[in-house]
């Protein structure tokens, strides 16, 4: 049948053979063939993009809309406002991509479990942003998001935000999530610390107190020397302090008080570790540049 012109085709069953065929001969069909309800879900059942050449009057009707949109989400592109309200027919579009909430009417979107379904098959975390503000305040959806994806925690209603089991969730799984935290909880000690080891640079938002803890700051060191940027103005001028970071990352000498700066036994062991690192590189052939006093102004 494919390839057959239009003009051979004469009964409903020669119609109905090639439009099987090739889905777009279904615009110019005969209304015998066009508006047979049966034929047409038959139709969307095998192609769901078949939907733009539907009919308007059938694209009103909920079971060729439903058959459309199991078998291709995209077939929302061609369906009415009024039944882009029908949760099932938004569901089975979200059950094959997330985005599929985007046709969703406003209704829906204060829908928790629907707004849930769309996260969970949603690998960049942009399916709540479709969500009624509501949901944000919602416990169980932005836990359940949380755990899928800790940046998500920035949805979160400032309510949720304070929540600190919540925001040990987030920070679990992004350490920098402790800056959408208020200030009380950069002063806990239990989230302050998981939030560090997932990411030492968390300690830039982690309260005054906590900053000027030894053992805060040596657990972002496991991590980097670097870590020593976020100390407190004591810590930074404590040279056996400020020596545990330089071995770790000689560039931590950078955020040393400036007397340290110009110590001369760090800087030997600055030209220590640089030279080390140079023999352990892959490309070690030039020569270290001295550090000097100089080079660190």
């Amino acid at each position: 049948m494919a390839g057959k012109d239009q003009a051979e085709l004469k009964t409903p069953q020669e119609w109905k053979a090639a439009i099987l065929d090739d889905f777009r001969l279904l615009e110019r069909a005969p209304d015998e063939v066009a508006q047979n309800e049966k034929f047409l879900i038959q139709v969307v059942k095998k192609e769901g993009l078949a939907m733009q050449y539907v009919s308007w009057s059938y694209r009103e009707n909920r079971d060729v809309v439903y058959e459309a949109v199991r078998n291709n989400w995209k077939a929302m592109d061609y369906v009415p406002s009024a039944l882009l309200a029908d949760r099932e027919i938004v569901l089975e579009g979200i059950k094959q991509n997330w985005m599929a909430i985007t046709y969703a009417s406003p209704e829906l979107l204060s829908d928790r479990d629907l707004v849930l379904e769309a996260v969970r098959r949603d690998g960049s975390g942009q399916a709540i942003s479709f969500a009624n503000n509501e949901l944000y305040n919602d416990s169980k959806l932005m836990f359940e998001a949380v755990k899928l994806n800790g940046l998500l925690f920035e949805y979160a209603s400032d309510e949720l935000r304070a929540n600190r089991e919540l925001a040990l969730e987030a920070v679990k799984r992004n350490g920098l999530c402790l800056y959408m935290t208020p200030y009380e909880l950069r002063s806990d000690p239990k989230l302050v610390l998981q939030a560090v080891r997932q990411n030492y640079c968390a300690l830039e938002y982690a309260s005054e107190e906590l900053r000027g803890d030894p053992d805060f700051i040596q657990e972002g060191m496991l991590q980097s020397g670097l870590a020593l940027r976020y100390a407190s103005e004591k810590l930074r001028a404590d040279k056996n302090f400020v020596t545990k970071a330089v071995k770790k990352n000689w560039e931590a000498l950078e955020y040393a008080s400036e007397d340290l700066k110009h110590d001369r036994e760090l800087i030997r062991e600055v030209d220590r570790q640089r030279r080390l690192k140079n023999k352990l590189s892959m490309g070690g052939f030039e020569r270290p540049v001295k550090y000097t006093s100089e080079t660190a102004s």
